[in-house]
């Protein structure tokens, strides 16, 4: 007696025993042939083929890189407030100055991995990155541990295009000595001409310095640290977002109690190269994205979009599939 098992063998039973032969295209009938599943088709008296299919990543691509920066005056008690604002902005990459943490504290925010440097034992300043899980594979840490104390700045490396290097800056006030602001201001412009040589640059945060405004929505004159800080600008061939025609809103800090008492000390810096690829910037002078908490911050939110194209990390799945005769149909393993 004959009879094909699943596996494409004809079996012949004789007696007791049972002796497999395998079954050739030539073997099978005409209307079979018709019938035969792909392999068989492809690879006529061959075994069914198995192989395991390639990883496949399934990858977002980013074509917006919407960075948000702001002087957040203690975050502690504004974590939900933060967070509200970055899920409606869409940020990826927020950078926040006077976070007001000290030694080892960290933030945590849903979605988000923390890279900070705080304050040791002193209090006030600290700053730090925000990097959106989804995205957090392309961003490089700097190890800041050798930098100045003094010098409140930190710095990542984003693998987009060329590569970006972005970093955060939290600059002296205007009473500090002239000294010190200058040294500040001399460390950032060895910094960002090192960062130029490979990469483009943006470089945002407080600088606590007033440069020479006129617009539309008002003006500014150019304070002592504003000069300093102009110099860097010229030494870099840099440039503020802020000072682009498209750029919406203006003043950076804004006396809660005192509307009239207002300035423009938060930038966004760019290499040159960068400022073609920015789709828009603003400064939130509408209180849209306003942080609140128990200490308000007296400083609005400043957002810029750059045109980019890049993939965000997603889980990979494996695929496996398995091509066997069952009734004349592939089955599909996943």
């Amino acid at each position: 007696m004959e009879r094909r098992n699943k596996g494409g063998i004809l079996k012949t039973t004789k007696g007791k025993q049972t002796c497999n032969k395998r079954v050739t295209f030539e073997d099978t009938p005409a209307l079979a042939r018709k019938t035969a599943p792909n392999h068989e088709k492809l690879n006529p008296g061959k075994e069914p083929v198995t192989r395991r299919g390639k990883r496949k990543s399934k990858s977002k691509i980013i074509k917006h890189l919407k960075i948000l920066t702001i002087n957040i005056r203690g975050v502690k008690s504004k974590t939900n407030s933060l967070t509200s604002a970055l899920h409606m902005h869409g940020t990826h990459i927020a950078g926040l100055t006077e976070t007001h943490l000290t030694n080892n504290e960290a933030l945590t925010i849903k979605g988000y991995q923390w890279i900070g440097k705080n304050r040791d034992n002193k209090p006030g300043g600290g700053l730090g990155f925000l990097v959106r899980n989804d995205i957090k594979h392309l961003v490089g840490t700097e190890d800041s541990s050798n930098n100045e104390e003094e010098i409140e700045m930190q710095w990542a490396n984003i693998k987009i295009g060329k590569g970006i290097a972005m970093g955060l800056f939290y600059g002296k006030q205007e009473s500090a000595r002239k000294e010190e602001v200058e040294r500040q201001f001399q460390e950032l412009t060895t910094k960002i001409n090192e960062k130029q040589r490979n990469n483009n640059v943006i470089v945002m945060g407080d600088f606590n310095a007033k440069l020479e405004l006129k617009t539309s929505l008002g003006q500014q004159i150019e304070s002592r640290n504003g000069t300093l800080l102009a110099e860097v600008l010229t030494q870099t061939s840099t440039m503020t977002v802020n000072a682009r025609k498209e750029h919406t809103g203006m003043w950076t800090r804004v006396n809660r109690k005192n509307p009239n008492e207002k300035s423009v000390i938060d930038y966004i810096i760019t290499s040159k190269a960068l400022l073609d690829q920015i789709i828009e910037s603003s400064t939130d002078e509408a209180g849209i994205l306003l942080i609140q908490g128990k200490n308000p911050t007296d400083h609005n939110t400043i957002t810029v979009t750059i045109n980019t194209k890049t993939k965000n990390e997603t889980k990979k799945s494996k695929r496996w599939k398995r091509e066997m005769k069952n009734n004349g149909s592939n089955i599909m393993k996943k």
